[in-house]
């Protein structure tokens, strides 16, 4: 398993998909961890021209803005990127770069509806599409933590093949996944889903 700790793993109990209850994870809302005015500025960084080709000015700032309400940065993608909360290990906040990570984060907080249980909850998103706050799980970082769970996310990708066309899930992709502890691999990036007819 990746980083999961070997004790918690052996009293951990796996939970059958079917017996899942993802609609019972929670959090408490957006406004509980950031102010309107921490997200109006990053909205503002997001968005801003001056700094569309200068990533790490958006990061140092974006830092300066959520490290006092105890975000760390703990990795990015290419349209957002992710802060873990130093307090409350059960989320992630997803903070988007620019206009295409402004709209992936309602897609996300959209798709899960028919994607769950396969997917990390999202909680809560800005009205402006900004921030999101994801559920946290163990992220895949590695090709062969990967491989060790393969057989896993074959099953993942079959219960939606057929049902949905999904962008970023083949094994190029292999940190778009993590695993929920005592239930198996789970996407962490599905913005792009389209039902098929």
């Amino acid at each position: 398993m990746a980083r999961i700790d070997f004790i918690r793993s052996l009293y951990m109990k796996d939970v059958p998909i079917d017996e899942f209850k993802f609609d019972n994870l929670c959090s408490y809302p957006l406004s509980y961890y950031l102010d309107p005015m921490a997200i109006f500025q990053l909205n503002k960084i997001a968005t801003s021209v001056k700094y569309q080709s200068k990533p790490k000015q958006k990061y140092a700032m974006m830092d300066q803005i959520l490290n006092p309400y105890g975000f760390r940065r703990i990795t990015s993608g290419t349209n957002r990127v992710i802060y873990k909360q130093l307090d409350d290990q059960r989320i992630v906040l997803k903070v988007a770069l620019d206009a295409v990570g402004i709209r992936d984060n309602p897609a996300e907080y959209y798709n899960q509806n028919f994607l769950k249980p396969f997917v990390t909850k999202c909680f809560d998103v800005s009205p402006c599409g900004t921030v999101g706050i994801f559920e946290r799980v163990q992220p895949i970082m590695k090709k062969d933590e990967f491989l060790s769970i393969s057989d896993d996310v074959f099953a993942l990708i079959n219960e939606m093949i057929g049902k949905y066309n999904l962008d970023d899930i083949g094994t190029s992709f292999f940190m778009n996944y993590g695993l929920r502890e005592g239930f198996g691999p789970v996407l962490l990036d599905f913005p792009y889903m389209y039902e098929l007819d």
